[in-house]
């Protein structure tokens, strides 16, 4: 239905069956340009932060949608998403209860520099760029209702499984936030010189 669309789905050298499973059941999606599938490899550890940034980086859309591998996507939400950002492109919306679930039109996500991937294993990035684009690039706020964005439901070890540093207080990581957010440092990864989102 959604001609003007494409979905990005990036492997971070899972050590599972999905680079079998997407080449033998989407391979026509990717060959039309619907899926653009990236394998990342060699990597010993998820980063959440790389990974996000790789599939917005190597992104077309003027909107972007990011997807935890826990949500679903429906049609209702993608209405949604179409009629607020053909009224106001500097929106940004969430879903209270699933902070992943972020939609953003892409100038604002470049101006933002992306997912802070100065953060450390597990948690936050989240939070940090919803605060950023929020009060230091002036979006507008929205919330989904909750009942239109499903999850899978999981457990906190299968959620942390694959990162190197499975710790919740992540005091590393807010203590980052809150600097990035005291010095009013609008993109982070540009300010560090990291040339962030790129596969290696």
């Amino acid at each position: 239905k959604f001609d003007n669309s494409e979905l990005v789905i990036v492997n971070y050298d899972s050590k599972d069956d999905l680079h079998d499973y997407i080449i033998n059941n989407y391979s026509n999606y990717i060959n039309n340009n619907k899926i653009k599938y990236i394998k990342v490899q060699n990597k010993n550890y998820f980063d959440s932060r790389h990974a996000k940034n790789i599939a917005h980086k190597c992104s077309t859309g003027d909107v972007l949608i990011n997807l935890d591998a826990d949500n679903f996507l429906t049609e209702t939400v993608i209405l949604e998403i179409i009629r607020d950002f053909s009224i106001n492109m500097n929106y940004l919306l969430n879903c209270g209860y699933n902070e992943g679930f972020i939609v953003i039109s892409r100038d604002n996500f470049f101006k933002l520099g992306g997912y802070n991937e100065n953060m450390q294993g597990y948690g936050l990035e989240d939070v940090d760029l919803i605060f950023r684009a929020f009060y230091l690039l002036g979006l507008t706020f929205r919330y989904f209702d909750n009942d239109l964005v499903k999850v899978i439901e999981h457990s906190d070890d299968d959620r942390t499984k694959n990162f190197e540093n499975k710790d919740f207080s992540q005091n590393f990581n807010r203590d980052l936030h809150h600097k990035t957010m005291n010095d009013k440092i609008l993109n982070p990864n540009l300010f560090n010189n990291i040339e962030w989102g790129m596969i290696n």
